[in-house]
């Protein structure tokens, strides 16, 4: 199911292609890696790694919009004896609203701001004495978060794009806080 929001991102990110105009105007879509630590009451800094596909407009030079949809393509595991884990990405949707600021000719910092649905899910057991049998749990942590990240973009080409960025969410209705490290290659369309 979480390759659906990928494909559904995926047919965000073509929608027609639109030649670039000369004023920044235009549709992109790119591909990304994102390294996310997890943190929560139920789920202690739990590092995943992620891909992630992204669709844009800039609306000119400075200013543009994007989705992105990210799933997990590992999980990370704990075990303690009595009590094994494992957390996971089912997926991420963020809309952001998206300011460049250029600092040379193919170089430009940028700076995005808005929400994020997520889901994490995590599976385990625990043995709660050594006469006891083990019992298993499943625990979805799922809600929206308010999303900021800062980074930077290189123009490889006039269409072709490498960015990389820290983007901090916050839970709105939940405790759940992540962060992720995370880079790109974006084709203006």
């Amino acid at each position: 199911m979480k390759y659906v929001y990928l494909v559904a991102a995926g047919a965000l990110a073509a929608p027609m292609a639109l030649a670039q105009s000369a004023d920044g105007r235009g549709w992109y879509g790119g591909v990304g890696y994102e390294y996310l630590v997890v943190d929560n009451d139920a789920i202690n800094d739990r590092e995943l790694d992620t891909l992630s596909i992204t669709g844009g407009m800039n609306l000119n030079k400075s200013f543009g919009a994007e989705v992105t949809a990210a799933t997990g393509i590992g999980d990370d595991s704990v075990n303690y004896g009595n009590y094994a884990a494992k957390t996971s990405l089912n997926h991420r949707i963020d809309l952001m609203g998206v300011a460049r600021v250029p600092i040379a000719e193919r170089l430009n910092l940028t700076g995005k701001l808005g929400v994020s649905n997520y889901e994490f899910q995590t599976k385990g057991w625990v043995q709660p004495a050594s006469d006891v049998s083990a019992r298993g749990f499943r625990n979805m942590d799922n809600g929206y978060a308010i999303a900021g990240e800062v980074g930077a973009e290189y123009a490889l080409t006039k269409d072709l794009t490498v960015d990389a960025g820290y983007t901090y969410y916050d839970g709105i209705d939940t405790d759940t806080e992540f962060d992720t490290l995370k880079v790109g290659i974006k084709k203006k369309f």
